[in-house]
């Protein structure tokens, strides 16, 4: 054997073991890269579920406060439309406050004086459901027809003697929960609702509020309970920013269908991932322990 093979085979048999366990330790670190960044993005995605959920339990929970009113029950409309004024004032995310018999008119609402002629509410999807299922409803987005805007309702039913006699509504706009996205401070945050359509985002909110996801989104995000998946989620408009989107676990939202709150992170040299969150919601509590 010459003496150029002999030293051309030593380096070989040299370099190829550097080579390859180079190579295996950037494979290692680039998989622990990975898994913080999917690690980061189900925090960011459990953490705005929170965030929306929180904000519908206020709501019901100040709805049950104005439930137990004896000027309700005493039909003194005048005292309770003050009083749920003040509830509106309290709970600042709220646009109105409507009181609904279960014919769908409007007994009062907050954005009318009181005795002012209102319209009918018996066409929204909503009313339709509380009215189904006797239960604490929270609605899509939708257009209200006394705002005459995009709002999403949380509605409570309220029963005496075992009938319905009232259903109470509270009102909030998309901006209240792109006020949740401001506060959790996360790039690129949007929430859809169970449609597909974009609730809130913090990116062009006036352009995207009532525009649906992207079907691709929208499918995958009715798959599984958990995943991560590389590539974009319907919410994002960058291909390389990645994505994490979590549908609320509020059991204010019933038969398993809830919004879905999505946050991205900026683009980084990995691969861009999306991580969603989705889980099965279990029935509301009886509306009458609430009222």
């Amino acid at each position: 054997m010459k003496l150029r093979t002999f030293l051309l085979a030593v380096v070989g048999l040299t370099l190829i073991p550097l080579l390859g366990a180079a190579g295996l330790a950037i494979w290692w670190a680039h998989e622990d890269e990975r898994r913080n960044v999917e690690q980061a993005l189900l925090y960011h995605a459990r953490s705005l579920t929170v965030a929306v959920d929180r904000e519908v339990e206020t709501s019901l929970a100040g709805l049950t406060g104005l439930a137990t009113s004896r000027d309700l029950d005493s039909g003194e409309l005048r005292k309770f439309y003050e009083e749920a004024r003040l509830a509106r004032d309290a709970y600042r995310r709220w646009l109105t406050v409507a009181l609904v018999d279960p014919s769908g008119r409007q007994v009062l609402n907050l954005l009318r004086p009181l005795g002012s002629p209102l319209p009918s509410v018996a066409a929204l999807e909503t009313f339709r459901r509380t009215l189904q299922t006797g239960e604490p409803q929270v609605s899509d987005l939708e257009m209200d027809p006394a705002a005459g805007r995009w709002v999403i309702s949380v509605t409570l039913p309220l029963l005496r003697d075992g009938t319905l006699r009232h259903i109470l509504v509270a009102v909030m706009t998309p901006e209240s929960f792109a006020s949740v996205l401001a506060a959790a401070d996360v790039a690129g945050g949007t929430i859809v609702d169970r449609k597909g359509v974009v609730v809130a985002t913090t990116e062009g909110q006036e352009q995207r509020v009532g525009t649906p996801a992207s079907a691709g989104f929208v499918s995958r995000a009715r798959e599984q309970d958990e995943a991560v998946f590389a590539g974009r989620s319907g919410c994002c408009r960058r291909p390389r920013s990645a994505r994490s989107c979590s549908r609320s676990v509020s059991r204010t939202w019933p038969g398993g269908g809830s919004p879905a709150a999505c946050a991205s992170s900026p683009p980084r040299s990995t691969p861009s991932a999306a991580a969603r969150r989705c889980r099965s919601c279990p029935t509301s509590p009886s509306p009458s322990s609430r009222a």
